[in-house]
């Protein structure tokens, strides 16, 4: 039984499509297609609930897209529609971009309940602000920072993207350094990834720049955490910087594998079944979506299979600095034990001073974080060797 889960809601519109978004949204689409997307998803909130008898819900997070794209009434409407389906969490985030962001819209979401506003800052340099596609110019954020934030009551995190084409490090210094300034809860930093299909990544297969060398990322990445960390921000997952008490807990619940359920176009669930757990996808098509509850929306759904869960507990929680709880990943999966599993590779990794290793736990070092994604091959070339074993998932997220 599902008794508690988290909740995502993906809004797909926008005013411009960023250079470098490789997430499903559709700009600037009609009124009518707008206002039939938001009624399916809040049909499609409901039905989850009811499927899963009135879960409590630990978290709402809404993003995109852009979900302040919606205009008031629209906003209205899809923020009602929600609090009319569930009980608000204390942490509801909204996400929002400068350009569209206003004191009205603000108004709105403080009435309905949302607590927290993650606004995409990314740069504050206008040359890099072109480059990268973004609709918003410096007058859009300037108002945001220096009007919007002052008066908001809730929580805020600002997203900041670094490792930009040609982008120097006092400059990548300068743009930490004035958010900062702003006091905001919250800082995500993330490196600038060039997406296949995206047009900076056509513009990289072009000749147009070059990447970073992996000594100047690491000198730029670095010297952020450094600044981020003297200025009161701990660092508790790989892109996440926060002051005391105020980590996103919805993307906790993430890194924690916790069930979460997934409304609107393009978004996932994973959540339990008889059989075990299954990953339910969303089309990426806002028609086949718009076909709505009878043939419920064209989800995807696809069991995940023992090695393939396994894999993901220690993809996404060896993200954080905590690390991930070898005995309680032992409960998940009660006919294996990790910490005995994997006891050479994780030692092997303690030698080389990538890890902290015990029975419980299992973290990396922050030269493990930066190497991750090579230690992640090593501890998939020992799953892939293992044979099939069963799930206990969810019941000891939900007790």
């Amino acid at each position: 039984m599902l008794k508690k889960c988290s909740l995502y809601i993906h809004i797909p519109f926008c005013s411009l499509k960023c250079g470098y978004c490789d997430f499903y949204s559709i700009p600037s689409p009609s009124q009518e297609i707008r206002e039939k997307i938001i009624q399916q998803i809040i049909y499609q909130i409901h039905n989850f609930i009811r499927v899963y008898k009135n879960p409590e819900i630990t978290t709402v997070y809404i993003g995109g897209g852009t979900p302040t794209f919606l205009t008031n009434s629209e906003l209205y409407m899809l923020l009602s529609g929600i609090s009319g389906a569930v009980n608000l969490p204390s942490e509801y985030t909204v996400e929002a971009n400068p350009e569209n962001l206003t004191p009205e819209k603000c108004l709105i979401l403080e009435e309905t309940g949302v607590s927290r506003l993650s606004i995409g800052i990314q740069t504050l340099n206008p040359g890099y602000l072109e480059l990268l596609g973004r609709n918003a110019g410096i007058e859009n954020i300037a108002f945001v920072l220096e009007k919007i934030i002052p008066k908001w009551k809730g929580d805020i995190n600002l997203d900041l993207m670094t490792l930009l084409p040609g982008q120097k490090l006092e400059e990548a210094l300068n743009d930490c350094r004035n958010l900062i300034s702003f006091s905001p809860d919250h800082i995500s930093l993330y490196a600038l990834t060039l997406e296949k299909g995206t047009p900076l990544y056509t513009r990289f297969q072009k000749g147009d720049f070059t990447e970073h060398t992996q000594e100047e990322a690491s000198e730029i990445l670095h010297a952020l955490y450094n600044m981020l960390k003297n200025n009161g921000y701990d660092r508790y997952e790989i892109s996440n910087f926060c002051r005391p008490g105020k980590k996103s807990r919805h993307n906790t619940s993430y890194w924690k594998m916790e069930p979460y359920i997934g409304c609107g176009p393009s978004a996932v669930s994973t959540l339990p079944s008889p059989e075990g757990p299954v990953r339910l996808e969303n089309p990426r098509n806002l028609a086949q979506f718009l076909e709505g509850r009878k043939i419920k929306w064209n989800i995807q759904q696809t069991p995940l299979a023992s090695k393939e869960f396994l894999f993901e507990h220690f993809m996404m929680g060896l993200r954080t600095v905590k690390g991930v709880d070898l005995k309680h990943m032992k409960r998940c999966f009660p006919d294996i034990s990790p910490a005995d599993i994997f006891k050479n590779l994780f030692q092997q990794w303690e030698q080389r001073q990538l890890c902290n290793f015990s029975q419980a736990s299992l973290s990396l070092t922050p030269q493990g974080m930066d190497i991750m994604n090579s230690l992640l091959l090593d501890l998939l070339a020992v799953i892939d060797g293992l044979q099939d074993f069963s799930v206990s998932w969810p019941d000891i997220h939900s007790s």
